[in-house]
């Protein structure tokens, strides 16, 4: 279920930058997207890129995927970003790794009239991009946060050690993730 909701994801990304950057290209020319994100290796990013991949094939869309071989870092995303947006694809897919960290990098890619999504974390200012797709991570940390709790066995009145972890303590699903887990702890206490 949940690869079937991110391949729509994709798909949906695909196809709308599709549509949109296809009021902006001349005649026939074949469209450029480029997909960017921190971590190529990433499971959740190889999904994406199973749908992407498909989608862009069936639109003739060329699609440009990188992201660093395994680091899911902002210092490590900013430089291949600023490298894509010199190569002037048409769109470009974003999943920030970090929502400041990115916002230069999104900024530069939207004043070079490259059409810009955000898709699963995104930037802080998101109003010049042509859309943002992320789920409800808080609804997600507090459905972990039960889903915890019934594992184990929760009592009230008993003390429990969680430890959280978390790829990016800066990408806005991870924070949600965190802060919607949390705000379901604190209401069991």
């Amino acid at each position: 279920m949940k690869r079937t909701l991110r391949s729509l994801a994709v798909l949906g990304t695909v196809a709308a930058l599709s549509l949109t950057v296809s009021g902006c290209a001349q005649g026939q020319k074949q469209l450029t997207i480029a997909f960017v994100m921190g971590a190529e290796s990433d499971p959740f990013f190889q999904a994406m890129k199973v749908g992407a991949t498909d989608e862009a094939a069936k639109e003739n869309v060329k699609l440009v995927w990188q992201g660093d071989p395994s680091h899911y870092d902002v210092a490590t995303e900013v430089p291949i970003v600023d490298n894509v947006i010199s190569q002037k694809p048409d769109g470009l897919v974003l999943i920030p790794t970090d929502p400041a960290g990115l916002q230069a990098s999104s900024d530069k890619a939207i004043a070079a009239g490259i059409v810009v999504a955000n898709v699963d974390t995104h930037t802080a200012d998101t109003s010049a991009d042509v859309l943002t797709i992320t789920g409800d991570n808080a609804d997600g940390g507090a459905k972990a946060a039960d889903a915890i709790a019934t594992a184990i066995g929760y009592t009230d009145g008993q003390s429990y050690d969680v430890v959280v972890g978390l790829t990016s303590a800066t990408a806005t699903t991870n924070v949600g993730r965190l802060d919607g887990f949390k705000a379901q702890v604190a209401l069991a206490l």
